[in-house]
C-alpha cells in the first residue's frame, strides 16, 4: 500500500479505497457533487453537521487543529453546493435542540446519525436526492462513460465522414 493511500485511508477513517475510487470522487467534486458530512470524536457524543467539496482536504484541516481523535459518522453526496448547503440547514433546523454552537451538536444518549444510508435517508425525508459514496461512486462513473460513449461516436463519425459528404 502507497504512503498516499495508507494517509487516505487514515483521513477517511478505516475505509478501503482505491484507486479508481479516488479518482472518482475527484471527478465527482469537478462534477459538482458535495458531501454533506457528520464527524464526531472518539467516546464523546459531540458531532459536527457540515458540507465540503474535497471532503479528504476538509477532514485533514479538521484533524490538523484538533488533538483529538476525529471519526466520520455518516456521508452522503448531493448534486449541487446549494442542494447540500439546504440539506445541512435542514438537518440542523432538524436538531436544533441539540445544538451547542454552530454546526456543533451534542447529542443525546440513544440518538445518533451513523451510516451513510440513515444520513441519505434523513436527507430525503427532507427533500433532497442523496447518494451514498458508493452509489455517487457508481454514479461518477456512468456519467463519465456516457461522456466517453459520446466522444466515441464523434471520433467514429468523423473518421467515417468522407470529403464532400454532408453531414
Amino acid at each position: 500500500m502507497s504512503g498516499q493511500a495508507s494517509r487516505l485511508d487514515r483521513l477517511l477513517g478505516a475505509g478501503h479505497y482505491t484507486q479508481k475510487a479516488r479518482r472518482a470522487r475527484k471527478e465527482a467534486r469537478e462534477a459538482d457533487w458535495t458531501a454533506v458530512y457528520v464527524v464526531g470524536f472518539d467516546g464523546d457524543e459531540c458531532i459536527k453537521v457540515g458540507v465540503a467539496q474535497d471532503l479528504e482536504k476538509r477532514l485533514a484541516n479538521y484533524r490538523v487543529h484538533s488533538w483529538r481523535p476525529l471519526r466520520v459518522l455518516a456521508v452522503c453526496y448531493v448534486k449541487g453546493k446549494a442542494q447540500a448547503l439546504a440539506a445541512e440547514r435542514r438537518l440542523l433546523e432538524r436538531f436544533k435542540a441539540f445544538r451547542m454552537r454552530g454546526e456543533w451538536l451534542r447529542l443525546e444518549p440513544g440518538i445518533t446519525i451513523e451510516g451513510n444510508r440513515a444520513l441519505c435517508d434523513l436527507c430525503r425525508a427532507d427533500g433532497v436526492e442523496p447518494l451514498t459514496p458508493e452509489e455517487q461512486a457508481a454514479e461518477v462513473m456512468r456519467e463519465q462513460t456516457e461522456r466517453m460513449g459520446n466522444l466515441r461516436l464523434v471520433v467514429n463519425n468523423i473518421l467515417a465522414w468522407k470529403p464532400g459528404e454532408v453531414q
